[in-house]
């Protein structure tokens, strides 16, 4: 665990294979790019897969207890492929919520998952109130990832994650307070 290790799996080519590769055109995943972004107290292994190939290594190689932190989806799937996986979560494949459901998860596995332990003890039925109560919280918990990874930062790289977060999240590197970086 003290050494930086990245595995890429890019089982489609979908990171590198086109003219400009996926770090040149979106800053967030410069850091699969070049070791030298990940400081001291970053260390440890990282594997991306960009296609189904997880599966085998996620059954075969992860234990049990890691499974659940350890891997985290980030590709949407298909929109029917989506649909059956919506279909073993009733409670929100409700006519009056599913298409907010799709707007929030992005027909990503792990941002379902995350909200289905969310509305775990929420009762039924499962209005828009309890999504957009869930968007808060998970927004906050995202403030709260960012700060700390912010927080311990040395000021050059605490500059940098300021401007990604600006130009990934308002287009531009123009001044905004998130009033906890400057």
């Amino acid at each position: 665990w003290n050494r930086d290790t990245l595995l890429i799996v890019d089982e489609h080519w979908k990171l590198f294979r086109k003219a400009t590769p996926a770090p040149d055109r979106f800053p967030s995943l410069q850091p699969l790019s070049d070791f030298s972004w990940w400081s001291d107290e970053y260390k440890g292994p990282r594997v991306i897969f960009t296609g189904i190939s997880h599966a085998k290594y996620e059954m075969t190689y992860l234990d049990e207890c890691y499974r659940h932190n350890s891997v985290i989806f980030v590709d949407p799937l298909q929109k029917d492929a989506f649909s059956r996986l919506l279909e073993r979560h009733p409670r929100l494949d409700g006519e009056d919520i599913r298409e907010q459901v799709l707007e929030i998860t992005d027909r990503v596995p792990g941002e379902l998952t995350r909200l289905a332990r969310f509305i775990e003890d929420e009762p039924d039925p499962i209005t828009t109130n309890t999504l957009e109560e869930f968007m808060t919280s998970w927004a906050n918990d995202l403030k709260e990832i960012a700060k700390e990874y912010y927080y311990k930062l040395d000021s050059n790289r605490q500059r940098n994650f300021y401007d990604v977060l600006l130009k990934t999240f308002l287009g531009n590197t123009s001044t905004a307070d998130l009033d906890w970086a400057s």
